[in-house]
């Protein structure tokens, strides 16, 4: 076969010469009888399909149909016709048979090609890789050279710097041989240096102890100039006039205080009276609230006399760092007196005083 032959191409030239015999074979098995019907044939005409590939052309396969049963043969011409469609069918099976192997050839043939191609490619592909290794190995060997030429000029230079070394270790034998002599005095000064740090850590034990001594000076003195009264809040009010009243507020005073770790001292005095037979309380009530820390400040009076009007001189006082309200902090406060019982008298033909003042609880 001619190696630009299309493929199938010889398979094509054989089969169209049969295609040709059997389509004048079918015309005479189509004839019909006298009486009008067709003649039986012991098979239809033979059906041959191509179709067009990429580089060959495919027989389709050929289909026959056989003689019905309980149909009688034809006369000799119908036998035949037989005869030849058959020979036709085995020209056409091994027309099959050689185009199949020629599909088979043909697909081997591709397959050696590719592993052709692809060990060509790898051979193409090593070879590029050797050449461009022994470039690098190349030129390896050129830095390799120039770094040699270098280190042999490091290397009279590292000869000269030696000999210039030799030299001063001479010089310096003959320093060391000078400075044994003045080791002695050396010797004394390093004893007169301990001696002296000695010295130097008792100072600075006495310097500490100074200074711890000075920080507590400080301290008290920072306490002492806080506590003292010009830097704290007094405030007082009096007034000459009774005050009858069972239930209730009887006097008040507005408080500024300056600092927020400090307490308040409150003192109350008043000639006060219980009515006959019944039990007053006066309570110092600093914004609203009692004072819990320490404790409440308050007095109690009893009469159990009946229609008796005794007036007692009194004295109220305590001290308050926490209200039922909180701590006491800095800012304005409102101290205020409250009593409560029956027709209790405050402050009879006498002056009253409310007096609040704020204090430092260390000093105390």
């Amino acid at each position: 076969m001619h190696r630009n032959m299309p493929p199938f191409g010889l398979a094509t030239s054989i089969a169209l010469p049969l295609l040709l015999i059997a389509s004048s074979s079918c015309d005479r098995a189509n004839e019909t009888h006298p009486n009008g019907s067709p003649k039986q044939t012991d098979g239809e005409a033979l059906n041959l399909e191509t179709a067009g590939s990429e580089s060959s052309d495919v027989i389709a396969d050929t289909s026959f149909t056989r003689i019905p049963r309980g149909v009688k043969e034809p006369p000799n011409e119908s036998t035949s016709t037989s005869v030849e469609l058959q020979e036709l069918r085995q020209e056409v099976t091994a027309l099959k048979g050689m185009v199949r192997q020629f599909r088979e050839d043909n697909k081997l043939l591709r397959g050696r090609q590719k592993i052709l191609r692809g060990a060509q490619t790898t051979a193409m592909f090593t070879t590029e890789k050797d050449i461009a290794r022994l470039r690098g190995s190349q030129q390896t060997l050129l830095s390799g050279r120039q770094e040699f030429v270098n280190l042999k000029g490091k290397f009279h230079a590292v000869e000269g710097r030696q000999s210039q070394l030799v030299k001063t270790m001479q010089a310096t034998q003959k320093d060391i041989v000078n400075l044994k002599g003045s080791h002695g005095s050396l010797v004394a000064i390093q004893k007169e240096l301990v001696d002296f740090k000695n010295r130097l850590q008792v100072l600075d034990g006495r310097q500490s102890r100074l200074a711890d001594d000075i920080t507590g000076v400080r301290s008290d003195m920072t306490t002492a100039h806080r506590c003292l009264w010009d830097q704290l809040g007094y405030k007082s009010s009096a007034w000459s006039h009774g005050v009858e009243k069972s239930h209730g507020q009887i006097r008040t005073v507005t408080f500024r205080k300056k600092q927020a770790d400090t307490a308040l001292r409150v003192l109350f005095s008043a000639n006060i009276r219980a009515y006959a037979s019944t039990s007053t309380f006066w309570n110092v009530l600093i914004d609203g609230y009692p004072c819990t820390k320490p404790g409440d400040i308050r007095m109690f009076m009893r009469h159990s006399m009946v229609m008796t009007h005794l007036h007692i001189p009194s004295v109220l006082a305590g001290i308050c760092e926490t209200t039922g309200r909180g701590k006491i902090g800095k800012g304005a406060h409102t101290i205020s007196i409250h009593v409560k019982g029956r027709r209790a008298y405050s402050g009879h033909d006498s002056l009253s005083f409310l007096e609040v003042r704020e204090i430092c609880l260390e000093n105390q």
